[in-house]
């Protein structure tokens, strides 16, 4: 399992860094890398299946290539994350509580359509 766990790691890391590199921001490999590892820590062995990291690699593949929807989603999605992660360094410096709460939330909705496409497409959207 651990043999399977890490050739799917690699496979995602080789074409997601191809898909990254493509938009033509040199910030998103961090972000992709990011995003990968945390999955990979964040999940036990037992949650990635074969199937679908074949369909995340084929996915990818089209992300690679501009002018695809799944070129367009990739980088909404990198754009985002790497978005995410100033503000998570700016939520200490917000003043009131209900700021805090607003920008906790503010993902929740994004969150919840990445989910709905990756069960639709059977791929991880990482």
């Amino acid at each position: 399992m651990n043999k399977e766990l890490s050739s799917a790691f690699r496979s995602l890391w080789r074409v997601g860094m191809t898909a990254a590199l493509s938009t033509k921001f040199p910030g998103h490999r961090f972000v992709y890398r990011d995003l990968l590892r945390d999955a990979c820590r964040k999940h036990d062995p037992s949650y990635f299946s074969q199937e679908r990291v074949l369909n995340t690699v084929m996915f990818l593949q089209a992300a690679s290539s501009k002018g695809t929807l799944e070129h367009k989603l990739m980088k909404n999605r990198f754009h985002i994350q790497m978005f995410r992660r100033k503000e998570g360094r700016r939520l200490v410096h917000l003043s009131s509580p209900m700021e805090r709460e607003y920008f906790v939330s503010v993902y929740d909705t994004y969150e919840a359509c990445l989910k709905k496409i990756g069960q639709i497409y059977d791929i991880y959207l990482l």
